[in-house]
Parts: C-alpha cells; structure tokens; sequence
C-alpha cells in the first residue's frame, strides 16, 4: 500500500500530459488556421473554448492536493459537470478551424484578399479601379471572407468632376465586356452585372451632387454602408 502511495507521489505529473498535448494541439491548429488569412478576426471567446479542456484537467487533476474532502468532492463534480460541454465545444470548434474571418477596413489592404477564392479569380476582374485614386477624399474600404464561402469587398471615396467623368468613362467602356447595365435616377448613376443573381452580384454606383464613387462586389454577404 505504501509502495502505491509512494508512486503516485513520484509521478504527479503524468496526469498532465493530457492537458500539455491538448494545449499544444489547440495552439497549433489556432496559429496554421490563421495563417491561412490575410486578416484573420481572433475573438477572445472562441480561443477560450480552444484552451478550456486543459485548463479544466490541470485543475480537476490538482484537486488531490485539497486537504478538505467536502470541498475536494464538491469541486471534483463541478469540474466534471463542466469538462463535458468545454470538451464537446472545443471538439467542434477544432473540426471547422477558427478563426474562420478574414476581414479589414484598412484602406491600406485594397483588394489584398484570400486568394483564388474571392475577387481575382471572379468574372468581375477589372471592375475595380487598380489602385485608390491618390487624390481620393472620405476614403472607406471593407473586405471580408466568411469561412472560406462567403466574401465581399467595398470601396467608396469622393474625387474631382474631372477624375469622376473620367472614372465614368471607363466604366462605361467596360459595361459592353461584362454585360453592365444602366440605371439613372436623379441623384446616382447605377453599373450593375446583368449576370447579378441571388447569391454573387457587382455594383458600381456613381453619386453625381458629390462626386463619390461606390464599388461592391458580394458574395453571400455585404459590405455596410456602400450603396447608399
């Protein structure tokens, strides 16, 4: 009996491999997924069901070292109360991979997106003026990519009458080479993809009192805040 005691006081931390490994496991997937976006969004919430299973197994395996056995009972059921569900939720976090967004305001990132799965690889490739005008004023940008399926990228900046007739132009010039279609009312001209469908559509959307210029190209999601 004194020999088995005697063991289980030499080897107190072999009961934490199991937390070490699953912490090693969850930072590894934590930091390969994220280097698989651009601009990966790392909430703190989901990182915490990440690493709660080993923090809940480093605890529940240090309770031998309460002298009171009430409390040490007590807190040996709570803590297996709660490694179920932060165990089950940590496993489905780990299946798809978190994080799964990639998104920025930056204007700094214009049409740096997620590779082959967003806008260079789109039919609508080259609606997009190549760069932000260096003269553009009220400058706003959003990209996002949502799990991969989902993405949209918007622009909007206000330019000189000259720069916007000229902008116009070559949007005009582009509508026949990717079936654009016109709409005017009284205060925006409207370029939108006659190949538009429920799911993927591009706007270009030209503000004539105040010379502002809107792109939106959306994919299952949309930019806030670029169409109107």
């Amino acid at each position: 009996m004194k020999n088995q005691q005697m063991k289980k006081k030499k080897n107190p931390n072999k009961n934490y491999i199991l937390p070490a490994v699953w912490a090693v496991l969850a930072l590894t997937s934590l930091i390969v997924n994220m280097r698989q976006l651009k601009f990966p969004v790392v909430k703190f919430l989901f990182v915490a069901v990440y690493f709660l299973p080993p923090v809940l197994f480093t605890a529940f395996f240090t309770l031998y070292r309460i002298k009171k056995d009430r409390l040490r009972k007590f807190l040996k059921v709570m803590l297996i109360l709660l490694l179920i569900p932060a165990v089950i939720a940590s496993i489905f976090v780990f299946i798809p991979g978190y994080p799964t967004l990639s998104k920025t305001t930056d204007p700094k990132n214009y049409l740096v997106t997620d590779g082959r799965y967003v806008y260079e690889n789109s039919e609508y490739y080259g609606l997009f003026p190549e760069k932000i005008p260096g003269s553009a004023g009220d400058v706003k940008y959003e990209y996002k990519n949502i799990d991969g399926g989902k993405w949209c990228i918007g622009a909007r900046w206000t330019v000189s009458k000259e720069e916007y007739e000229q902008e116009r132009s070559r949007v005009i010039s582009l509508c026949q080479t990717y079936e654009m279609v016109e709409v005017k009312n009284e205060k925006t001209i409207t370029y939108y993809s006659n190949n538009e469908n429920d799911t993927e559509y591009f706007r270009i959307i030209f503000f004539e009192d105040s010379h502002t210029i809107s792109y939106v190209f959306a994919h299952l999601t949309e930019p806030d805040g670029f169409s109107e």
